[in-house]
């Protein structure tokens, strides 16, 4: 037995069915790349019929969004015009959340 260095550890990401090695360089440089300017802030990415929502998927953290008019002129009326569109067409949105400028950013459903 013996101490490992930071230098000897190898990071691996499954990536098409096999593993791919990640430098530790490599994956700061992900976040960085994750990082956005984009303050409070929900980007749309796409919608998804919801028969293919498993809501038996774990979850290690919960988050809500919500429209802020105060912030964001008509962001209510937006925000409740998808929400009802979605309802009518039975799909959910995919998203990225960004909670704050320089964070990552979380895919959320």
């Amino acid at each position: 037995g013996g101490v490992v260095e930071k230098k000897d550890l190898h990071y691996f990401a499954e990536f098409c069915g096999g593993r791919v090695t990640l430098h530790p360089d490599d994956i700061a440089k992900l976040k960085d790349l994750s990082r956005s300017n984009m303050a409070g802030c929900v980007v749309l990415l796409g919608f998804r019929p919801m028969e293919s929502l498993d809501v038996t998927f774990p979850l290690n953290k919960n988050s809500i969004a919500f429209a802020n008019d105060s912030i964001v002129a008509g962001s209510n009326k937006a925000f409740y015009n998808l929400k009802d569109a979605m309802e009518r067409k039975n799909v959910y949105a995919i998203a990225e959340l960004h909670t704050r400028a320089k964070s990552v950013s979380r895919m959320v459903a």
